[in-house]
This record gives C-alpha cells, sequence and structure tokens, in this order.
C-alpha cells in the first residue's frame, strides 16, 4: 500500500511510520483525528528474505501471528500498553489493525545529531525514572497474565504528546496458551536481549523482559549501551546511586540474580527512588 490520500476501510492514508519483515505502520486520519494504521504486507521489501532464511515459515504462519498479535493487544485497558482502537481485513490477505498515534518512540526521544553523526543523548535522571515506572507498569500486566514481550527496546516503547509511554509490539510474545501461532527460532533487539535469550530465545521468561528494562534503562540514564561492569553513576555523577544500582541490579547475567517480573522490578525502583520523578 503506497501513496498518500489513499483508503483503507474508512481511513485515509497520509504516510508511512515504518516498516518490518512483514508489516507497515501509516499515519491515517480517521474523522480529522490521526491514528497509526498497522498492515500486514505482503509486498514487504523483507518478507521473501525473512520467509527464505527461517525454516518453515511461511506468509500464511505470518499473517496468522499478524492476527494473532491484534487480538492479543485488543485484550487490555492499561495505559501504558498500546490500545488497538479497531481491526478490519482479517479475513483478508491484508488484515490490519489500529492504534492511537504516537509521535515518538523513546528511540527517538533520546537519538540527536551532532555534526552530523547520530548520537544518543541521555534523558534527565528524573524523566528516565518517570518513563522507567510507565514501561514497568504497562510490563507488569503482561507479566501478570504470564505474557513475555521477548523483544522489549527503546523502538517498543511508545511516547505521546504529553509524555506518556506504552509498550508495543507483541509480535515475538511469548503466551502461555496454546493456538498462538509460532514464530522464528531466533528474535529481540541486541543489546536489549538478555544472555539467556540470545542463548535460547524460547527459554527466556520474565527476568528477560526485567534485563531488557536494566538495558533501556541504563541507554537512557547514560547516552551508553549497558556495561554491567560500569554502573551508571561512575558515568554520569549526577545520577542517584539509588537508581544506579537498581539498573545494574536488572542486569546481572545470571537470571536468578534479577527481580523475577515486572512487578517485583516496580516494586524496587518505588524503593530506590521513593518521590515521585518529573515526567518529560
Amino acid at each position: 500500500m503506497t501513496g498518500a490520500n489513499r483508503k483503507l476501510g474508512r481511513y485515509t492514508v497520509r504516510r508511512r511510520l515504518a516498516a518490518g519483515d512483514y508489516a507497515e505502520v501509516y499515519l491515517c486520519l480517521s474523522e480529522d483525528s490521526a491514528v497509526a494504521l498497522k498492515v500486514f504486507h505482503l509486498r514487504s521489501q523483507q518478507l521473501a528474505r525473512f520467509i527464505d532464511d527461517t525454516p518453515g515459515l511461511s506468509v500464511a504462519r505470518l499473517r496468522q501471528r499478524f492476527r494473532d498479535e491484534a487480538a492479543l493487544l485488543a485484550q487490555f485497558e492499561h495505559p501504558h500498553i498500546v490500545p488497538v482502537l479497531d481491526t478490519g481485513g482479517l479475513d483478508s490477505d491484508n488484515p490490519y489493525y489500529v492504534m492511537p498515534f504516537f509521535p515518538a518512540t523513546l528511540a527517538t526521544k533520546i537519538r540527536t545529531r551532532s555534526r552530523g553523526s547520530a548520537v544518543v543523548r541521555p534523558l534527565p535522571p528524573g524523566a528516565a525514572v518517570a518513563v522507567l515506572r510507565q514501561i514497568l507498569s504497562g510490563l507488569s500486566a503482561l507479566h501478570a497474565r504470564n505474557i513475555v514481550h521477548r523483544d522489549l527496546n527503546p523502538g517498543n516503547v511508545l511516547i505521546d504528546a504529553t509524555g506518556v509511554a506504552a509498550v508495543a509490539d507483541l509480535s515475538v510474545a511469548r503466551v502461555p496458551w496454546p493456538g498462538y501461532t509460532p514464530m522464528r527460532p531466533k528474535f529481540g533487539t541486541f543489546p536489549f536481549i538478555s544472555p539467556e535469550q540470545q542463548a535460547d530465545p524460547h527459554a527466556t521468561d520474565m527476568r528477560g523482559d526485567v534485563y531488557s528494562v536494566g538495558a533501556i534503562a541504563y541507554v537512557i540514564l547514560t547516552g551508553r549501551m549497558s556495561d554491567p561492569n560500569l554502573p551508571p553513576h561512575q558515568i554520569v555523577p549526577q545520577i542517584d546511586s539509588g537508581i544506579s544500582d537498581w539498573t545494574t541490579g536488572l542486569l546481572h547475567a545470571d537470571p536468578a540474580r534479577r527481580p523475577r517480573s515486572a512487578a517485583e522490578a516496580l516494586l524496587s525502583l518505588n524503593a530506590a527512588m521513593p518521590d515521585p520523578e518529573p515526567s518529560y
């Protein structure tokens, strides 16, 4: 689907926002309101290579996984999980679902340019803590139902115009019930995936998501990729030692030494930083 002002159902396409292996996201208008529409895309440039590189994968399996993701997200009404506003074409070759339009991701919030090169700009510590609380709140709702995200990274945290953060993209999530279409053997975004997920993506549990939050915390606090041997406050002295120690605690190579779930990580964050922090 290309071209501005094309129609998909009752939605008018304005421009493409993002493209993945088998889906694309478009900024659309519906009754003068901006929404984001994610559509399964048979003509995705990555699709043929993606299938060729993954034994046993097919267009039919990917299409069903897309439908599964839409149905899974639609089960949640949580301020920090991206909601599904509408679905369409679920019985067609190009199913889609509709989300609110978020003008930024956490990845774009921390990305800037300096002398023509892309660099990562850390958030002020208070703003970082605020967004981490929101990520963990949304992730806690997933973990409460034994759902493991498995690809939590700054690009999958959406930020609205008021600074509210919401967890997105359950395309590779692990769920505790049968019938959810299996996916490729490897997935996740380096360096935000845990050591055990790198070794065996299917064996990771909620503690793998906790590691991902630690890796996100490290980069938004310091502007650097995570290094468990270098606490954040040694890079940015303004960072409180409590949040610094909390971050490195989430990054233990041994999952048994991390919080067992997002809810437990949120409790320990609130203990480390008890005063409410402003949003950004």
